[in-house]
């Protein structure tokens, strides 16, 4: 967030956009975020400059966008808008390994893919009836582990700016909707469609003031445990979602 103000709690949040409007609905944007090494201090390797360029067409937003994120470079797009009720958006990149930010590609010596791809689409549709949602979004990382044996692997390969996940093929649905119009709930779940493993989770938002909620869940996760072994952790993963705890949160929010 750009109005987070520690950066020791919350890193990389400096950060400059600028964005230049070259016609009534298309635009041209740049942003540049400062990365942070292990010693805190600012580091090229994980800071990121992206170019991105928008329009309208056909009712959609179409993007092309480029630059450099943390340890690589990337070129992508993304499209956006309605068909009828239902709602569709699909993003992607292809990114080139520069695990030191000097502006080489790696070789497959650094551990990790020299090209490696990341796609995300998903659907929507709104309801009348309670303000409710009903989504769907699948994603695919190209270097992600394809069984459970490669996930250790893989986590050693993780990027910087890299989300926690082991796998490579992902499936999302969600329901959202107002039980009163003060108090919001949604429902969530994603499989890990490589060994099936998944994670359920429910939330409750209850607005207490203008500018302040009270958020309330739990998060229930299945699939296969992991094996005590003689391996160097101790045990192999036989699932990923499979490592994660059950668990119950909650938080206020305030906003100023």
């Amino acid at each position: 967030s750009a109005t987070a103000i520690n950066t020791a709690y919350k890193p990389g949040v400096d950060a400059t956009r600028l964005l230049l409007s070259v016609g009534e609905l298309s635009g041209i944007e740049l942003v540049e975020v400062v990365g942070y090494g292990d010693d805190g201090k600012p580091q090229w390797d994980r800071s990121a400059v992206l170019g991105r360029a928008s329009t309208v067409v056909w009712d959609f937003e179409w993007a092309l966008l480029g630059g450099k994120l943390a340890e690589r470079w990337i070129a992508g797009g993304s499209a956006q808008g309605e068909l009828g009720p239902i709602g569709v958006r699909a993003e992607g990149h292809v990114g080139l390994s520069d695990a030191d930010g000097d502006g080489e590609l790696d070789d497959a010596g650094v551990g990790r893919d020299e090209v490696h791809g990341r796609l995300a689409a998903g659907a929507d549709i709104p309801f009348e009836w309670h303000n409710a949602r009903v989504a769907a979004e699948y994603s695919f990382v190209s270097d992600g582990g394809s069984a459970p044996g490669e996930y250790v692997e893989r986590a050693g390969r993780l990027l910087p700016d890299d989300q926690p996940f082991l796998g490579r093929h992902y499936a999302g649905a969600s329901v959202s909707g107002e039980i009163i119009p003060i108090l919001v709930a949604s429902v969530m779940g994603l499989v890990n469609l490589e060994d099936g493993s998944g994670l359920a989770g429910l939330s409750l938002i209850y607005s207490v003031a203008d500018e302040a909620d009270l958020v309330a869940g739990a998060q229930l996760p299945w699939g296969r445990r992991p094996t005590a072994d003689a391996s160097p952790l101790g045990a192999t993963p036989q699932s990923e979602l499979g490592l994660w705890p059950a668990s119950v949160f909650a938080e206020s929010r305030i906003y100023f």
